[in-house]
């Protein structure tokens, strides 16, 4: 199979406990290079082979996100215990080098897309020496984090979510200063320029009941660079109303970076 936009570079054959050996190796997948291009296990479509452990690094710039799609995904199926054999360990890479699993998958189970707001990824393919599958057949894809917009937010509801951008402005949920409506999640992305950070105050706060109501109403904020359904980023949580959070500290955040996610 003739793949694109990669480079292929194979380690000497090593030794393993137990008198196995194992094949290695590494694909790089460059931003600079292509921001689209497709990655695959050893030998797809075809079976791949025993004892191999392969490396599959996606290195964008620091202003970049990384989208992965698998579209075939099949290896040896999971034990009770889970995938021990062969599997996919898939990590994202921050801006400042920050190693994070996603998760290990196996059988016919990912996660796809993959949308990651960080700038680099490794994917880890591992097979040992009995029960081989066709393996997998994916897409990379590298894009500005400017052409990212926020989660979802509840639909059909005004005033429920967006993005936000500027030198400063005012951020209140649906309906405000009346009832929010019941039911809804709304998520505000606030985006500056790559070099700024973002600056939050609570002004004003009135949730259901006390501190304790969190799973009734919660307002949160998140990094922006931060994913919803992995590794999520809460730089704080508010519940109840604002006499609980007295101090001026507790009551302001500030970003890391150019992005916050109101939620």
């Amino acid at each position: 199979m003739r793949v694109t936009e990669r480079r292929l570079v194979r380690y000497p054959v090593l030794m393993l406990l137990y008198g196995e050996t194992l094949a290695r190796c590494l694909y790089q997948f460059d931003s600079e290079n292509s921001k689209v291009g497709n990655f695959s296990s050893p030998d797809y479509p075809e079976k791949y082979s025993a004892n191999v452990e392969c490396f599959y690094n996606f290195v964008g710039r620091d202003f970049e996100t990384l989208k992965l799609t698998f579209y075939h995904f099949d290896l040896e199926p999971p034990y009770a215990k889970g995938c021990l054999t062969d599997y996919v360990d898939i990590s994202t890479i921050t801006a400042s080098d920050v190693k994070e699993l996603v998760g290990r998958y196996c059988g016919s189970r990912v996660d796809t897309p993959l949308l990651s707001m960080h700038p680099k990824a490794e994917i880890i393919f591992r097979s040992n020496h009995i029960v081989h599958h066709k393996g997998f057949y994916g897409m990379y894809e590298f894009r500005h984090e400017k052409t990212i917009p926020p989660p979802k937010s509840t639909e059909l509801v005004e005033g429920c979510g967006g993005t936000e951008t500027g030198v400063g402005g005012v951020i209140v949920s649906p309906g405000y200063p009346h009832s929010f409506p019941k039911d809804v999640e709304c998520v505000w992305l606030i985006r500056v320029d790559s070099k700024e950070h973002i600056y939050i105050r609570i002004l004003d706060l009135q949730l259901y009941g006390s501190i304790a109501n969190c799973a009734d109403a919660e307002l949160s904020i998140y990094d922006g660079y931060s994913s919803f359904t992995f590794n999520p980023e809460i730089m704080k949580k508010y519940c109840g109303d604002l006499k609980y959070y007295k101090n001026v500290e507790e009551r302001t955040q500030m970003s890391k970076r150019n992005r916050l996610l109101i939620r």
